[in-house]
C-alpha cells in the first residue's frame, strides 16, 4: 500500500465524532503494480538497511502501538533515506488480531495518547495544540460512547 503521512487534519477526522462523516475522504491509500518510492509502509513487514538503523535509531519508545511507522519513516525520509513500496511482497496478517483481547477503553486511551505525541514530536506548537484540543475531545466522547455502552466508529 501506498501511504502517505497523516496530515493535521487527518489526525482530527481519526477522532469521534469527526469519523463517521470523514471515513471515506480518510482512506488515501492506493496499490501501485510497480515498486514505488511512499512516504510510509506498514511495519506489520517492514525490511529496513542496518545502516539506516544505526544512523536514525530504532523504534521510539514513547509510541506504545500507533504512529510506530509514520515516526520511523519520518527519520528515515529527513535523513534522506527512502522508503519504498514492493506490490510483489506479501505476507499474512491478521489485522487487529493482537489488540481484540484488549479493553476498547484501553485501546481509545493508548491511541489517544499516541496521537498526542505524534503531534507533539512532528507539529509546530500552535497546530499541534490545536490538533491535540480535538484529539482530547474526541477521546472524551468515544469515552462517553463506551462507557454508555454505544458502538464507536474508530
Amino acid at each position: 500500500m501506498d501511504w502517505k503521512f497523516h496530515t493535521s487534519l487527518e489526525l482530527v477526522f481519526r477522532q469521534e465524532p469527526f469519523i463517521r462523516f470523514f471515513r471515506k475522504k480518510l482512506i488515501r491509500y492506493s496499490s501501485p503494480s510497480i515498486p514505488t518510492e511512499t512516504d510510509v509502509v506498514s511495519d506489520g513487514f517492514m525490511l529496513v538497511r542496518r545502516e539506516a538503523l544505526f544512523e536514525i535509531g530504532l523504534y521510539d519508545e514513547r509510541f506504545l502501538m500507533y504512529f510506530t511507522e509514520d515516526d520511523l519513516c519520518h527519520r528515515l525520509k529527513r535523513a534522506e533515506w527512502k522508503v519504498y513500496y514492493f506490490p510483489d511482497s506479501s505476507i499474512i496478517h491478521k489485522l487487529f488480531g493482537s489488540v481484540k483481547r484488549v479493553p476498547k477503553i484501553k485501546m481509545a486511551y493508548i491511541r489517544t495518547i499516541d496521537t498526542l505525541k505524534y503531534c507533539a514530536k512532528y507539529y509546530e506548537l500552535p497546530i499541534a495544540f490545536l490538533i491535540s484540543l480535538f484529539v482530547l475531545l474526541g477521546f472524551i466522547i468515544e469515552l462517553i460512547k463506551l462507557l454508555k455502552g454505544v458502538k464507536c466508529q474508530v
